[in-house]
């Protein structure tokens, strides 16, 4: 409707060409530049999840695999929340956030104005996303914004006879149903959905035409009361940039020094915190367990692999570690007291946890049939490689839709899966 006379609504017509022309830089530069997709989007203020990752010619190799999140909101980058409405997954979710907009859009603006339905605009940006984004979900799309002005028409379907003769009973019960059924496709992991930004959406928009759709002599009052509400959106966006509960952004903070290049050791009071807030970060504890080595507490690095193995049992890595220290420990007089240590961690579990533990398994040798097996090469100490800071990259098991990367490019354990963008 708008795009037919964009004369009637110029807001909603801005707001779709800038929708369209984000996508297409972003998506289209993927075509003539070597740039990947979530960096473009990234530049251009979309909230993408990140690994530290380090390239060494066509390889490329993951530095802390389980170390991923919003680096740049972490950061302080806090405008990303409002600016990755304007960003979509493919051209589908772009064609179907255009269609709802284009029509609700321009009946709203056509009623309300287009000064008071660009406030509403703006305001919905910078709510509809933060639910998402404080459970640790990474919302994108515009349909955050879409359901604000879809609730605010449902406020005003009860007064104005124009919103109701459009937004009839039964389109009502019909969007509401479809945005359910959203709920139970995400319930069901068939499509990640964004229905916590939906859900903020409806509610947003539909106080905010209540604010300004009651009697005449409150009007004023109430209306000013909405909008000085958005003062305590001030609270909501610290915690998003300082997740102080979530135990990687610790981890995140101790290790940052290191990964932007700079001499020293981390912050071993900010990786305790990680593991206790999240004590299934086993590469933190073997980063205590490390240090602890370096200074001979070996009966400490013990106790630190042994606490993580315990809270992250499939982790083969740990595994190795834990056997590895295990052969160090047995012959020394700490031997009992790790082994009363396995027993308070494991509990009726112990024995078969140490039996796995003393088990010593050989690395694989690959020999050619019927060839000799050739002596060990010495080995040359290498040329001094320059230090070259890590990059940020999104995680390979989260990328979506799914793309072809050249095999090359990965190191061989890497897998691709899904990205946990919701839509």
């Amino acid at each position: 409707m708008s795009l037919l006379h964009p004369w009637r609504a110029p807001v909603t017509t801005l707001s779709q060409v800038v929708l369209v022309g984000v996508f297409a830089v972003t998506f289209g530069m993927t075509d003539t530049t070597e740039r990947p997709l979530w960096e473009l989007r990234r530049q251009w203020g979309s909230i993408e999840a990140l690994q530290w990752v380090t390239h060494d010619g066509d390889h490329s190799k993951v530095i802390d695999a389980n170390l991923e999140g919003p680096f740049d909101l972490w950061d302080g980058e806090w405008w990303r929340i409002p600016a990755t409405n304007l960003h979509h997954v493919n051209f589908l979710h772009l064609i179907l956030n255009l269609s709802f907009v284009s029509y609700y859009g321009t009946l709203l603006e056509s009623r309300w104005g287009w000064f008071k339905y660009l406030l509403l605009l703006l305001g919905s940006m910078l709510v509809v996303t933060l639910p998402e984004y404080l459970a640790g979900r990474y919302a994108i799309g515009y349909s955050g914004v879409g359901c604000a002005i879809f609730g605010a028409l449902w406020a005003l379907r009860r007064r104005d006879p124009v919103v109701s003769l459009f937004l009839t009973t039964e389109v009502l019960i019909y969007t509401l149903a479809a945005l359910g059924a959203m709920v139970f496709l995400t319930l069901v992991e068939i499509m990640p959905i964004a229905n916590g930004a939906h859900a903020a959406g409806l509610a947003y928009g539909y106080l905010a035409a209540s604010a300004g759709a009651v009697g005449h002599s409150w009007r004023g009052l109430q209306r000013l009361a909405f909008w000085a509400a958005h003062l305590l959106l001030i609270y909501p966006y610290w915690l998003v940039t300082h997740p102080t509960w979530n135990g990687r952004y610790d981890w995140y903070l101790a290790d940052l020094p290191g990964k932007n290049g700079h001499r020293g050791e981390p912050d071993w009071t900010r990786l305790e915190r990680a593991v206790a807030k999240d004590p299934t970060l086993t590469e933190v504890w073997r980063k205590l367990a490390d240090r602890a080595i370096e200074r001979h507490e070996l009966l400490e690095a013990w106790k630190l692999l042994v606490r993580g193995l315990a809270f992250a049992p499939s982790d083969a890595e740990q595994w190795k570690r834990c056997r590895a220290l295990w052969r160090r420990l047995c012959i020394t007089p700490d031997a009992t007291a790790a082994r009363q240590y396995v027993d308070e961690q494991f509990g009726s579990e112990a024995a078969s946890v140490m039996h796995e533990l003393r088990r010593i398994i050989a690395p694989p040798v690959l020999i050619a049939p019927g060839r000799p097996v050739e002596p060990t090469p010495q080995f040359v100490e290498a040329a001094p490689i320059a230090v070259v800071p890590p990059q940020w990259e999104p995680p390979y098991e989260r990328v979506w839709p799914p793309r072809r990367i050249p095999e090359q490019t990965l190191p061989a354990p890497l897998n691709i899966a899904t990205e946990g963008e919701l839509l």
